[in-house]
């Protein structure tokens, strides 16, 4: 709007409309910040139009009057077309902008939807509802998950406690062999700790922070949301919506997630006192639980040694003995310890050699023993496999490839049975390969397999001293 009064209503110093307009004596008026500035740089206090010098103690006064003309001034062009200067009463739902009746029929809009304000308005309010309502969904999961993540940061540390506690007891037996192995798997387990702790708490922080930045969207879109002048809200509503949808593809390259590592305690829950022993034996307390074979639960192809300690694979076998029971295994070539524990905690182990092929591990007693089925948990199995090809698997549901770098030719299994462990160690090391957890609720059993392989052996490893 250029019109004579509107150019009456600007501050000749800034040569825009006035903003808290202040009078002098003399009657000419300026903007407070500008007229505050110009005589700030005065020797001699002036109007910047007349040069009247301001008498001792006169300051300047607000002209209430000029202040609410502008005010009126600027309502008035809020409701009118800038192009045309009629009232604007249409949203260009092509153009999304508002408009007026010429605006309307003009070729530019030629062929456009036109909406009254009051419909547009409420279309995209519906629209800011929407989404407000599934920036509230997804803060509200984002504060579960850091409920969650501060839940798992406190369950690592007790668990780091649980297990320092048991390191320590069992290096007391040993400790004037063992105080620089101790102290070097504590600072191991601490390392490992400390670092994913760190994880979870950077993790913690980097929700907070989403949050933080979800909460000022939330308060954005309501604010925009709430505005109750149909002009005011619809002016900038193209730009409003892009920044929030380039907002919210940025933040969507982010996942929300709850970072959750494990400390295994395969590696400081087992059989410390074993993982040493090669080089510890005068000190080692006997504890290896002298494992014999029970022939009654063997495969008929299976070769067991007077002694109950060593089994081979021969397929001849087969055919001149095949008796059955109900203990005896008849599809999978297998055999199960004599002796089953239901408490406490036991370590055995088992010499595998040279073997191409091969399965060992723990059996639940009323663990299925007839026609074909999985060696899994969930058939009462946790065993650990030896490929033809080399591989090492631990079979679960599906099973899990295990990273073993030297060969192992001696197994050990630890089982812990209060605390629903099995961990298995390669004894050359010796070395932790793999740990199964669950809730043992009867008697278990070792399991052997040499597969259908000829001329290879396992034996059941004792202790003597």
């Amino acid at each position: 709007m250029n019109s004579p009064a509107f150019e009456e209503l600007k501050c000749c110093l800034c040569e825009g409309l006035y903003k808290t307009p202040m009078m002098l004596g003399c009657g000419h008026s300026f903007c407070k910040t500008c007229l505050d500035e110009k005589l700030q740089t005065q020797l001699q206090r002036k109007c910047p139009s007349c040069q009247e010098r301001l008498k001792p103690g006169q300051n300047p006064t607000p002209n209430t009057l000029l202040a609410n003309l502008v005010s009126r001034l600027v309502l008035q062009s809020k409701e009118l077309c800038e192009t045309h200067g009629e009232k604007l009463l249409f949203f260009c739902m092509d153009c999304e902008t508002t408009g007026c009746m010429v605006c309307k029929d003009s070729t530019k809009h030629l062929r456009h939807s036109f909406l009254p304000l009051q419909e547009a308005e409420e279309i995209f309010k519906n629209k800011l509802n929407g989404f407000l309502c599934s920036l509230e969904r997804r803060f509200q999961f984002l504060k579960n998950e850091i409920r969650r993540q501060d839940e798992e940061v406190q369950n690592l540390k007790m668990t780091h406690s649980q297990m320092e506690r048991h390191l320590k007891s069992q290096f007391q037996q040993l400790h004037s062999y063992l105080e620089s192995i101790e102290n070097t798997m504590r600072d191991r387990l601490r390392s490992e700790s400390d670092a994913n702790t760190k994880a979870m708490e950077r993790n913690l922080c980097e929700l907070e922070k989403k949050r933080e930045r979800m909460e000022t969207s939330i308060s954005r879109m309501q604010s925009k949301k709430d505005t109750r002048d149909a002009r005011d809200f619809l002016a900038d509503i193209k730009d409003f919506l892009q920044e929030f949808f380039r907002e919210q593809e940025e933040e969507m390259k982010t996942e929300i997630r709850v970072e959750a590592p494990k400390l295994n305690p395969g590696l400081y829950c087992g059989p410390i006192q074993y993982m040493a022993w090669e080089s510890m034996k005068k000190v080692l307390q006997p504890g290896l639980s002298n494992i014999i074979l029970d022939p009654v639960t063997a495969h008929p192809a299976l070769c067991i040694s007077d002694d109950l300690t060593t089994i081979f694979y021969k397929p001849t076998k087969l055919k001149e003995e095949n008796t059955d029971t109900p203990k005896r295994y008849n599809t999978t070539i297998g055999v199960l310890g004599s002796r089953g524990f239901r408490s406490g905690k036991h370590c055995w182990m088992v010499d595998v050699g040279m073997n191409e092929e091969w399965i060992l591990g723990m059996a639940k007693d009323s663990c299925n023993r007839k026609g074909e089925f999985d060696l899994s948990p969930e058939q009462g199995y946790w065993t650990i496999k030896r490929s033809k090809d080399g591989a090492y698997s631990a079979l679960s549901s599906p099973p899990i490839l295990l990273p073993v770098q030297d060969r192992p030719r001696r197994i050990g299994v630890y089982v812990d049975y209060e605390a629903g462990q099995v961990s298995f160690y390669n004894m050359n090391g010796p070395a932790y390969m793999y740990t199964f957890t669950g809730n043992f609720t009867e008697s278990l059993y070792p399991f052997l397999s040499p597969c259908e392989n000829e001329r290879q052996r396992m034996r059941v490893f004792h202790l003597d001293f």
